[in-house]
């Protein structure tokens, strides 16, 4: 599926499904993935833990995979059933 797309359609995937995170994990992402900061100096940032900061960038791929790949994010809920 994701292979028959050209390399514009697929990045214009990546960029919508970025774009549709809740705001403090896109930003968070962003910064860690695109302005190479450090799990610290993000963490640092916006006053949570480094661990935090792990947990919002692993939830960010999982939801951008999910939506890139599947073409939605599955509900919260439904993650664990």
């Amino acid at each position: 599926m994701l292979d028959d797309l050209s390399d514009e359609e697929r990045m214009e995937r990546v960029r919508v499904a970025v774009d549709r995170l809740p705001a403090r994990r896109r930003n968070i992402f962003l910064l860690c993935r695109v302005e190479n900061w450090s799990f610290e100096e993000i963490a640092e940032a916006y006053g949570i833990s480094v661990g935090r900061v792990r947990k919002e960038i692993a939830r960010a791929l999982h939801d951008v995979t999910q939506e890139v790949f599947h073409g939605r994010r599955r509900p919260w809920w439904r993650r664990w059933f």
